[in-house]
């Protein structure tokens, strides 16, 4: 029995011994950073991402190194979303992030909250223009977002238009080349939210927190079936049935309802 536990116990030294030298061999030498960029400002913010988490990792053991540290470092950097973590031995560790486009600019008295597609806050900030292309992002008027640069946007009215605009992206490839602004009337008493599309035709949601995907995907369904004349103006009515089961979708001429 001595002899077993004598081997059992050299075995144990052995192997300890093996795994703190491989640690300490197995040190992080390089963090090489792969960033899709949109914008100009986007390659300079990944340059000095890179920077950081070679700081970050700077003698880490590649064994142990976790991407909760990247992710850190990431939050000094709201454009931004880490895409891939991986450890590629012995001593390099590669980071691919992604950046958030811009989409949405939800105006206030004091300046506007640049939105990505999913609501994340990018920036705030006095334009509407879109970082990447100059162009104008799809203005928000009527709403009062809330929330800090990094955060989820909240606000009566924010997040059933983000379901809205899942459904519409995914059938017209993108919002912000179809939406040419969005008018919030009255969301915190179940008014309607107005989607203004470039052709001229005007998408009216009425209780949008009602049947929300349903109306998104018939009202899309509606605006692709207009033909060229009836895009250029009228407008597309969202609402409910009277017991509130099912969705009814309408194009109008005018805006009587």
């Amino acid at each position: 029995m001595k002899k077993i536990i004598t081997i059992v116990l050299t075995v144990l030294v052995f192997l300890s011994a093996v795994f703190i030298g491989v640690s300490n061999v197995y040190r992080v030498d390089g963090v090489t950073v792969v960033a899709k960029t949109y914008s100009d400002e986007a390659k300079t913010e990944a340059t000095q991402m890179q920077k950081e988490l070679q700081e970050a990792y700077k003698g880490e053991s590649v064994l142990f190194a976790k991407e909760d540290l990247a992710l850190t470092v990431l939050e000094k950097y709201p454009y931004f979303r880490l895409t891939k973590f991986e450890k590629r031995y012995p001593d390099v560790l590669c980071v691919e992030a992604t950046e958030d486009a811009e989409v949405f600019a939800a105006q206030t008295e004091d300046g506007y909250y640049i939105l990505a597609q999913d609501g994340t806050i990018l920036d705030i900030r006095d334009d509407s223009n879109n970082r990447a292309d100059g162009e104008e992002n799809v203005v928000i008027t009527g709403g009062n977002p809330v929330g800090e640069i990094g955060d989820k946007v909240s606000g009566a009215g924010f997040n059933e238009l983000l379901k809205m605009c899942v459904i519409m992206s995914e059938k017209l490839n993108g919002v912000r080349s179809n939406i040419a602004n969005i008018v919030f009337d009255n969301v915190e008493e179940g008014g309607r939210i107005f989607l203004c599309m470039r052709e001229g035709v005007r998408i009216n949601v009425v209780h949008a927190h009602l049947l929300t995907e349903e109306k998104a995907r018939l009202f899309t369904e509606k605006y692709l079936a207009l033909n060229d004349e009836e895009r250029l103006t009228g407008f597309i009515h969202a609402t409910e049935s009277m017991d509130g089961t099912s969705a009814l979708i309408t194009y109008r001429a005018n805006d009587l309802i």
